[in-house]
């Protein structure tokens, strides 16, 4: 029953976001559009090229390759929930209205395991615009952090190549 409404839960929070614009930090940690750097529909060409779908999704290194059941896909999502609730603020900003919502991201996971273009695909915080920003900020922030960590990632794989992969996660603040 859990796996049936996170399955639902996860389809309705895609379909609202997939109409909405993406953005992504720039070097400053300032939100900026990526629709430019990353689409959904046609990805680009050569060895830039990003797949929004693959055979073989990317996974955490740890957990091993993903695999028709899945387990890897599972481990990915437990190894990556608990670092992000470890390492996640939530922005003060949101503490005087109590406010609660998620924060879908996104990032690409280089052919080589490396992460980058690291964004935001959805924000669904009831608030003021600037009260979104600091949320989107933080969900970006703590992506970041998994870069000098010692989370590692195994690439997606299409055809039997390692390629870059588009990754989404979604972050609940409450």
């Amino acid at each position: 029953m859990k796996k049936s409404i996170l399955i639902v839960f996860s389809l309705l929070l895609y379909f609202s976001c997939s109409t909405k614009k993406a953005v992504v930090a720039d070097k400053n940690h300032d939100l900026v559009s990526a629709n430019s750097s990353i689409s959904d529909k046609k990805p680009l060409t050569g060895e830039n090229e990003v797949f929004s779908v693959v055979e073989i999704m990317p996974a955490i290194a740890s957990c091993g390759n993903n695999d028709l059941y899945n387990k890897a896909g599972r481990c990915t999502n437990k190894k990556l929930s608990e670092f992000i609730y470890k390492n996640l603020k939530y922005p003060e900003i949101g503490r005087k209205s109590n406010i609660v919502g998620i924060v879908a991201v996104k990032f690409v996971v280089n052919s080589d395991g490396s992460i980058n273009d690291i964004g935001i695909k959805c924000n669904k915080i009831a608030g003021t615009e600037e009260e979104r920003k600091a949320f989107a900020g933080e969900a970006i922030k703590v992506i970041e952090k998994m870069k000098i960590s010692d989370i590692r990632w195994s690439a997606g794989v299409q055809d039997g190549k390692k390629v870059n992969a588009l990754y989404y996660y979604p972050i609940m603040f409450k």
